[in-house]
């Protein structure tokens, strides 16, 4: 965010338990305000502590995740992806997956170290190559089951449950 003033605006989201987490662990929660407001001072960077994500989602351009769960929610919106990886390798990182994570993560950028997250930067916000085209093939067959028709899927699989008592 420093090195890209002029370029990029960054967004920050930490979990809502993050800070309550830290100080159940006995972790000084000063250092966690220190790192939000780093990142609140930044001319191009905010904090969002409250509201739902799914604006953001919407808004942004790329996301940059360690959050499993999101892998698969943002997927959905064709943008670019790149999460951070505490293992060094895909296959160390895949052992904690199941078959349809170990898909998922192979269809997006995986930072495995501080100059893979720059070359995705550089790569996806300032030289805009977009992400891989495979994916949408994998969101299309995995994520978009009913698409346009949930709320009748739903409703359907509700009135027979019922009807069946």
């Amino acid at each position: 965010a420093r090195s890209n003033t002029n370029h990029i605006e960054f967004i920050i989201k930490p979990h809502p338990a993050l800070k309550s987490q830290c100080a159940k662990l006995g972790l000084p929660t000063q250092i966690f305000d220190d790192y939000i407001n780093t990142w609140d001072s930044l001319p191009n960077a905010s904090v969002v502590t409250d509201g739902d994500y799914l604006d953001l989602f919407k808004t942004s351009d790329a996301i940059i995740l360690d959050s499993l769960s999101f892998i698969s929610e943002y997927m959905i919106t064709g943008k670019p992806m790149c999460f951070l990886s505490k293992y060094p390798t895909f296959e160390m990182l895949a052992t904690h997956f199941n078959e349809y994570g170990i898909r998922a993560l192979s269809l997006i950028d995986i930072a495995y170290n501080q100059d893979d997250l720059i070359r995705f930067i550089q790569k996806v916000c300032l030289d805009r190559i977009p992400p891989n085209t495979a994916r949408d093939s994998f969101v299309d067959a995995m994520l978009k089951i009913n698409f346009g028709h949930v709320g009748e899927f739903i409703v359907e699989y509700i009135f027979n449950k019922l009807s069946a008592k």
